[in-house]
């Protein structure tokens, strides 16, 4: 079972003081229907699977989520590029994943070679310690 909670910007402090390794969910209020990352709480796909659910359950690693929309000011201050990249275009909210050392951004979904897809969340998460994958692999 994943920690999963619905936060604000206004938590990032607490949960990063609390957490040392963290994923950060930044949803759109009406999500793409060909979008493969949808909230860790959304719906499977047709045979009943959640490539971002059954990834982070296999890591065990917390999840947070946050709507885009209320989290635009935060996010240029964290970094610019986010904004500009990925998250918001043409009147529409993207999704983002951030991976998190405690307080410190390590890697996310809309840095260059980097998908939003299950490839992309394990990627991030090679990126923050590549430790927390040794079980990833084994059955």
């Amino acid at each position: 079972m994943i920690r999963h909670e619905y936060i604000s910007v206004q938590d990032y402090r607490k949960v990063g003081l609390e957490n040392e390794y963290w994923l950060w969910h930044f949803t759109p209020s009406k999500p793409l229907p060909n979008q493969q990352i949808q909230s860790i709480k959304g719906q499977t796909d047709e045979i009943g699977f959640h490539p971002f659910r059954y990834v982070v359950e296999r890591i065990g690693i917390p999840v947070f989520e946050t709507p885009a929309e209320k989290a635009v000011d935060f996010l240029i201050s964290l970094d610019p590029n986010i904004v500009a990249r990925n998250v918001y275009q043409k009147d529409h909210f993207f999704t983002i994943i951030l991976g998190f050392n405690h307080m410190r951004l390590v890697s996310s979904t809309h840095h260059p070679g980097m998908c939003l897809c299950a490839e992309g969340i394990i990627n991030i998460v090679a990126q923050m310690n590549p430790k927390l994958l040794e079980n990833f692999f084994v059955d």
